[in-house]
Formats: structure tokens, sequence, C-alpha cells
């Protein structure tokens, strides 16, 4: 298979929140289809590392298609689809979800990556810039005995937390 080389582009924008907008690219050509949407800030530290993930997944994608053979007339096109959803936690903070999906031939991935991002700061956010440990794990062990009503399981996955806070 050649190259992948889209024979249709094209590319559009929706301002979602305040300094939030989604950047819709959608390409086609006789062997695949693709529609991404990238979230946006106006934030470089922000958007270059979510672009670059984006584009990594996207690359993958077409490399694998390099490698199969010429699609038969009667197979389905390959399809990449990347949706991003976005919560707003607070005025400043957001969650950015990126739901990956490539379908090529039989096989189907599902990945799916999340940013939170703090647009006043600038930056990114892990769970520990949010909750102290004690908090995420108080959390986490309601939300679990929630799910399970199961003292057992409960107690296998504190085990779990506590072996992987010894990890450095």
């Amino acid at each position: 298979l050649q190259k992948q080389e889209a024979t249709s582009v094209k590319v559009s924008s929706e301002h979602i929140e305040k300094g939030i907008r989604l950047q819709t690219e959608t390409k086609e050509s006789d062997e695949f289809t693709s529609f991404v949407t990238i979230p946006l800030t106006e934030n470089e530290s922000i958007d270059v590392p979510i672009y670059q993930w984006i584009e990594e997944e996207e690359k993958s994608f077409f490399q694998t298609l390099e490698t199969i053979e010429v699609l038969d007339d009667d197979e389905e096109l390959a399809h990449f689809n990347l949706q991003t959803e976005i919560y707003k936690i607070d005025e400043n903070l957001y969650s950015f979800i990126l739901t990956e999906e490539q379908f090529i031939q039989n096989e189907h991935i599902k990945l799916v990556n999340t940013y939170t991002i703090d647009l006043h700061n600038e930056k990114f956010l892990k769970l520990t810039d949010i909750f102290t440990k004690k908090e995420f794990k108080e959390e986490l062990n309601k939300l679990i005995w929630e799910k399970t009503k199961n003292k057992k399981q409960v107690k296998q996955i504190e085990k779990a937390f506590e072996d992987l806070e010894t990890v450095k």
C-alpha cells in the first residue's frame, strides 16, 4: 500500500468554553477515513503535548495501513476516530478525555487518554495536585465499596494501593 494520502480533508473549529475550542479534522481516501477532534486552549504548554500524542497515534494508524496488503473491493475501509470530551471541574480546571478507536480489517483497538488541566496556571494536573494521598485513598475506597459491596475485594484493592505507595 502506498503512503496514505487523503483525497479529502476538512478542518473546522468550534468554541466550547472560555479559552477552549475543539478543532475537527476529517480525512477520507479510498482506503481509510479519519475523524479527529483536537482540544485547543490557546496555550502552547498545554496544546503541544496533547497534539503530539494525537499525531503519534494517527501516524501509528497510517504506518499499520502501510504494512497490510492493498484492500480488496469487498473489504471495509479502515477507520481512525479520536473523540474529545471536555468536562468543566471549575472555572479554570478541565478534564479532557480523548478516546481513540481504530478499525483495520477485523481488528478494533480502543485507547483512552485523559488530561486534567489548569487554564489559569497553564499546566497539567496530576491527581496528587488535586487530592492528598489520604483523601484520594478515602474517596477511592468509598467508590470501590459502593461498587463491590464485598469486604474481601476492598481489602485486596487497599493492599494493592499500599504496595504501589512503596514503589518509587
